[in-house]
């Protein structure tokens, strides 16, 4: 309904200047004032239907229908608008402990690596990255902290790649496991995020494992870090 409305504005703007001599920059103007006005006028119809949204996505993970409980997570992420109207709109949710039901951060620093994937520092900020990931058998191993909760998580990368890279994954903990492309980049020192899947995690699993499963071209990715958020939380 709303992206309905916002498309009547931007035709509603349209047909005022038909038929007029305006230049590109007025009618720009024009068409953000419509849109402006039409996302005020709807905020509340939105902040209404984020409260749906999330009830919703609380409901399909406690019965672990976890891939249709991050589609709902998406759709909620798209309105635009915080749950409830809340501080923070429209920021990243911050890293937190655990406790706190946002997820968990997993550095390149804390990786254990094999398979000829190594630790360095990127040039532009001196943060570890994880590169080397030209064969079969390629991998990192970080341990999960004690007292994680079992259920469905979504798996966020933040990496870098080039034109040509980029291949297949695989995610796994000590039972389910995930299978995720990873598409190129645009540049070894331009680091994206992106969320590549939902994995289910058994309580107390140990140990979280990324492996290659798939090479396009010359090297898989860069990682800088994984993240888990478990699906079902409002931040």
């Amino acid at each position: 309904m709303i992206r309905t409305l916002l498309r009547l504005a931007v035709a509603t703007g349209g047909c005022m200047v038909v038929g007029q001599e305006v230049g590109v920059s007025p009618m720009k103007v024009r068409l953000l004032e419509w849109r402006e006005a039409v996302e005020k006028e709807t905020r509340g119809l939105r902040e209404q239907y984020g409260q749906v949204l999330a009830k919703a996505e609380k409901e399909l993970a406690a019965k672990r229908a976890y891939g249709a409980a991050a589609e709902v997570r998406a759709e909620r992420g798209s309105l635009g608008v915080a749950v409830g109207g809340g501080a923070g709109e429209g920021k990243p949710r911050p890293v937190a402990d655990l406790s706190a039901g946002s997820g968990v951060t997993l550095l390149a620093e804390q990786a254990e690596a094999s398979g000829g994937v190594v630790l360095s520092k990127r040039e532009r900020d001196g943060k570890g990255i994880l590169s080397g990931w030209v064969a079969a058998g390629s991998k990192v191993r970080w341990k999960l902290p004690a007292g994680m909760s079992g259920g469905g998580y979504e798996v966020e990368l933040t990496f870098s790649g080039v034109e040509g890279s980029g291949g297949r994954i695989e995610v796994k903990e000590g039972y389910y496991r995930l299978g995720a492309d990873v598409g190129a980049g645009s540049g070894w020192d331009e680091l994206r995020t992106e969320v590549v899947g939902t994995l289910r995690v058994l309580a107390d699993s140990p140990v979280l494992e990324l492996s290659m499963a798939a090479l396009k071209g010359g090297e898989l990715f860069r990682l800088r870090s994984l993240r888990l958020i478990p699906v079902g939380t409002v931040p």
